[in-house]
């Protein structure tokens, strides 16, 4: 039985989900950065907590890089990104249109996450393979909070490494000022609307090597 599920999952991992995929691949080429209720990204990072690793799950507004949802749960299935999820609908200003963009992961593209999706009307965006650079706001934002927030350590337990979560997200949305958002921190840009300046430039994405 275990065997049949594990190949199961395996058959999802390896034909849903590239299908799926496919047919929202990359809504959004460039993140709309020009008002709230854009373009939202969801990423997650690893946390130690004894032998054990977890996975937080963060919802990003890129206009304004505050984490709009967050969630940190005992295992990989859906339950956390739709805690999330519910926390970025509740704080929607209106119903215009909103992108949700991700990697991959099976609990972005399983039935209930779709679903609540929909329900909201939240168009779907998803990377096209496994390069970073196409969700790198997530990324960027999974450096800050283990570089510069203390989501690097392990962790003596649960309960401990759920209340870091809190605390890091509280002190990154209201303390941490962004170059790529005028040095505003995320809170602050969040309650603008318009373009802000950006005061850094974008690195060359590195050429990949030609195959022989």
């Amino acid at each position: 039985m275990i065997v049949f599920l594990l190949l199961a999952f395996s058959f999802f991992l390896i034909f849903y989900c590239p299908e799926f995929s496919k047919a929202h691949s990359r809504r959004v080429k460039r993140l709309n950065e020009c008002r709230f209720d854009s373009t939202a990204s969801i990423g997650s990072k690893t946390l130690q907590i004894k032998s054990d690793f977890f996975t937080p799950k963060q919802v990003t507004d890129a206009y304004s890089r505050k984490i709009v949802g967050f969630k940190l749960h005992p295992s990989l299935h859906s339950e956390g990104p739709l805690e999330a999820l519910v926390q970025v609908e509740r704080q929607r200003r209106s119903q215009r249109n909103l992108i949700h963009h991700s990697d991959r992961g099976t609990q972005y593209c399983c039935k209930e996450y779709v679903q609540m999706l929909n329900g909201f009307q939240i168009q779907i965006s998803m990377t096209e393979n496994g390069d970073p650079y196409e969700n790198a706001l997530a990324e960027r934002i999974n450096g800050i909070l283990k570089a510069e927030f203390g989501l690097a350590e392990r962790f003596v337990n649960f309960a401990l490494a759920k209340e870091q979560v809190a605390q890091a997200v509280q002190q990154y949305n209201h303390a941490r000022p962004h170059a790529s958002i005028d040095y505003l921190t995320p809170e602050q840009a969040h309650g603008r609307n318009g373009p802000i300046p950006k005061r850094w430039k974008s690195k060359p994405k590195p050429e990949q090597p030609l195959k022989q």
